[in-house]
């Protein structure tokens, strides 16, 4: 996975920022030091971020299989949710915190990547969730006769169809049509 390094700084203002009373109370040596850290983890989620746009843009070309899919957004979650549970870590949000009371000029770069971080692995999580509810009816389009796969498609049709209605990312026209194409594929090919 991917790591973030959270600075091991032992100081009152860390301990509760609550307690910070101006930015001016804040020891220089500690708020350069924050700020360093801020800087790299921003580059660090802006990397991320950007890796995973472009998997996500090569996706449709290189995943034909639908239980690729579902692993694809497997690993895009698992990228995405490491990286976004170190940064909701208690001594990360304190580092945050001491940094808001700074006023640090680079927050804002970093909530703007961390924003676009959230988006994703909300995104992923959803489509997850929904994606996971197929590979049950799956099962037969790779292991089964076709009987097996006629006999699996009302249940994979009713996943489909409440994807379609409740899924918040996944339930658009392209990402059905494209999941449709890859489903009928693996069909043909078995039968």
């Amino acid at each position: 996975g991917h790591h973030i390094h959270v600075p091991d700084i032992v100081h009152p203002c860390l301990a509760d920022p609550t307690l910070i009373q101006s930015p001016d109370s804040i020891p220089y040596s500690i708020t350069v030091q924050l700020e360093m850290e801020l800087k790299q983890w921003t580059e660090y989620i802006s990397a991320t971020v950007e890796r995973e746009e472009i998997r996500l843009q090569e996706a449709p070309t290189t995943i034909t299989d639908p239980l690729d899919e579902i692993s694809f957004w497997r690993r895009r979650l698992h990228s995405l949710s490491t990286l976004y549970e170190q940064l909701n870590t208690p001594n990360a949000r304190r580092m945050i915190r001491v940094l808001e009371k700074y006023e640090s000029s680079l927050l804002s770069g970093f909530n703007y990547q961390f924003s676009e971080l959230e988006k994703r692995y909300v995104e992923a999580k959803d489509n997850v969730k929904y994606l996971s509810t197929l590979e049950k009816s799956l099962e037969p389009m790779y292991l089964g006769n076709p009987q097996a796969i006629i006999d699996s498609l009302p249940s994979l049709m009713n996943n489909i169809k409440m994807m379609h209605t409740i899924a918040r990312y996944y339930n658009t026209t392209e990402r059905m049509t494209t999941l449709f194409r890859k489903i009928t594929s693996k069909m043909i090919a078995n039968c």
